[in-house]
């Protein structure tokens, strides 16, 4: 005579699928998880598309530098200076603009081709310092740095110059 199957593997042997409650729960689970995990999402991808107009301004910032120690002059053409994205640039406009260098050599933009992504600004100043902002969409500035020593800065608050700094010094010493 044969054996019968004996506990937890009869049943499972005898089951035709899941039950209606059983898939509820589960679809209830995967929205739970996908609702988690949307927003993250999105965070990183917008985060990731605002990269393009920072190291944009980063590469104009660099090669406005190289084109000043060649010929003593800033551009606003940006193909003079050799800047020449590859791929084009799909989130961002640049676009570069020369001041009078008392105080602003040039600035730089990168104005975003969405609503939602951020634009930036970067401000290089006669004395060699620069400040990089970046502007989120409507509204004000978000966050400023500044260079004294010329290299510039992103993120904080303005800073002050070494010579300011040497000022201030000598002022509270007296």
């Amino acid at each position: 005579m044969a054996r019968r199957a004996v506990g937890r593997w009869h049943l499972l042997n005898n089951s035709k699928g899941l039950t209606l409650v059983e898939l509820m729960i589960v679809v209830l689970i995967i929205m739970i998880l996908a609702a988690v995990a949307l927003p993250a999402y999105n965070h990183f991808t917008k985060q990731a598309k605002m990269v393009e107009g920072e190291m944009a301004l980063h590469t104009i910032e660099k090669l406005e530098a190289a084109y000043y120690a060649d010929i003593s002059l800033y551009s606003d053409n940006l193909a003079s200076i050799g800047f020449r994205p590859v791929p084009p640039l799909k989130y961002y406009t640049v676009a570069v603009s020369l001041g009078d260098n008392n105080p602003i050599s040039y600035q730089a933009t990168a104005t975003a081709n969405f609503p939602d992504l951020a634009s930036f600004l970067l401000i290089k100043y006669a004395d060699g310092r620069s400040d990089f902002l970046q502007v989120a969409s409507g509204s004000g500035a978000e966050g400023s740095g500044s260079g004294g020593d010329g290299t510039g800065g992103v993120g904080g608050g303005g800073g002050e110059g070494k010579k300011e700094k040497k000022e201030k010094k000598e002022k509270k010493e007296k």
